[in-house]
């Protein structure tokens, strides 16, 4: 082997790292050139009839901000789409590397969490394929979660935000809050993940709050504006409508849930490893 080629090959293992993130990033693009439309019998435009307001009243107001622009108000959603599940995996990724330290393995391990987040067919589906802006929501979740206890004011603020763009990691945040603090009611665990009731509690109320502001902007008015925000939970349930069968709206319910209970759990498994590991040390 010449030492031109061993120049090249030592070049290629040095910069491992960031090459894998390009080539990540180049086959999601490619992906997302492909249109994959899923339909369950019994389902009736659960997420084409945005009149649902599942997405609550950011969703509404980035719509009517894509008329602004010399293209369909659906093609610039999912552009934005988008970019939001591309920020979700740079900010969980950039926040383990944070929580981790500058080392060869965080890095690995931030690479390996890029490319499971922007692969999930959740991901693909929810942002390309249905223009939904969830991602985004996680994305402030994620990074908000590497900040320390002296910014909880901070955190707030994020998680309000991330519960405009995804209104289904209110109910994920509680149940993680809840699980924790089980855990260490029976003393499996010291110390619990730093969300905490209080804070989700702060961050609902701000978040109620600003979607009925966003109401009134949208023309909705302040009480649609709130009621849109929680439709998530199950717009059927809430108008008395109802599937042909429990399996549908299950289904439905899964659909809805699988992108930001996914992509977070993926990353508190790997901010646990962290702590086990610094522990350790």
């Amino acid at each position: 082997m010449t030492k031109f080629e061993d120049k090249i090959l030592e070049w290629l293992k040095s910069k491992r790292i960031i090459i894998g993130f390009i080539f990540v990033t180049v086959l999601n693009l490619f992906l997302r050139k492909i249109a994959v439309w899923w339909t369950v019998e019994g389902v009736v435009s659960y997420y084409d009839g945005h009149d649902h307001m599942v997405q609550g009243m950011l969703w509404w107001l980035l719509m009517r901000a894509g008329m602004l622009f010399p293209i369909l108000p659906v093609h610039f959603m999912k552009w934005v789409a988008a970019a939001g599940d591309f920020a979700m995996a740079a900010c969980g990724a950039l926040a383990l590397r944070k929580l981790a330290g500058d080392s060869e393995k965080s890095a690995e391990r931030s690479l390996v969490f890029y490319a499971v987040a922007l692969i999930m067919p959740f991901t693909l589906l929810r942002g390309i394929v249905w223009s939904m802006t969830d991602s985004f929501g996680i994305a402030c979740f994620l990074w908000a979660y590497s900040f320390g206890r002296k910014k909880d004011l901070l955190r707030i603020v994020f998680y309000a935000l991330g519960m405009l763009f995804s209104p289904a990691l209110v109910l994920v945040l509680f149940a993680e809050s809840a699980l924790a603090g089980f855990r260490r009611s029976h003393g499996k665990e010291k110390t619990g993940p730093k969300t905490g009731f209080a804070i989700v509690l702060f961050s609902v109320c701000l978040t109620a709050l600003t979607s009925g502001f966003l109401g009134v902007i949208n023309g909705f008015g302040f009480l649609t504006g709130i009621f849109g925000q929680v439709n998530f939970l199950s717009y059927d349930a809430l108008t008395g409508l109802s599937f042909e069968s429990g399996i549908p709206w299950l289904i439905q319910m899964l659909w809805l849930y699988c992108l930001p209970a996914g992509v977070w759990g993926l990353f508190r498994l790997f901010s646990a490893h962290i702590a086990d590991e610094k522990r350790a040390q």
